[in-house]
């Protein structure tokens, strides 16, 4: 299995580590479907892959798991921001139950509770009932394009190709 690595950006505010892009495989397509339906499982995933490595293809489960957690933390670059029309969308807010994204740039204008446009928020407390993981599908599905049930293969492309975009 071919692997691109990676590293984040260089820099005083940069922590994370280096991330493995694992090539796509449907043999994992388990853990990329968690990412909509039960974020905060990947974590405990990680836990018993790590714990059992040895086993079954744990190790390269643990890679793709590893990689969804850390290429998510980052935010993720959605459409071009409506507010200022140049940069591209990396925050998001919910007004009158409707998703609205914004850029850096026009978060104040996006208004006070705006979050990262980011797979990670799916564990943010604000988000944890149904109606919150609700409104944040949407806030992917309207900024990603998706389907109801995204396919595990376009969770991957997001995720890989914004690590990829973050490098250049």
């Amino acid at each position: 299995m071919k692997k691109r690595n990676g590293s984040s950006s260089s820099g005083s505010n940069s922590t994370q580590k280096k991330i493995i892009v694992p090539d796509y495989n449907p043999a994992y397509d388990d853990v990329y479907s968690l990412v909509f339906c039960n974020f905060s499982a990947l974590e405990r995933k990680a836990q018993v892959c790590t714990f059992n490595r040895h086993t079954n293809g744990n190790a390269v489960r643990l890679e793709h798991i590893n990689f969804i957690l850390q290429a998510s933390s980052r935010s993720l670059v959605g459409n071009t921001c409506p507010c200022c029309h140049k940069h591209r969308a990396t925050y998001f807010r919910i007004k009158d139950g409707r998703p609205v994204i914004c850029c850096e740039k026009c978060k104040s204008k996006c208004g006070v509770e705006t979050y990262p446009l980011s797979f990670e928020t799916f564990k943010h407390p604000d988000f944890q009932f149904p109606e919150g993981q609700k409104q944040l599908r949407q806030v992917f599905k309207s900024t990603f394009n998706l389907s109801d049930h995204p396919e595990p293969m376009m969770i991957y492309d997001i995720l890989k190709k914004n690590y990829l975009l973050a490098q250049d």
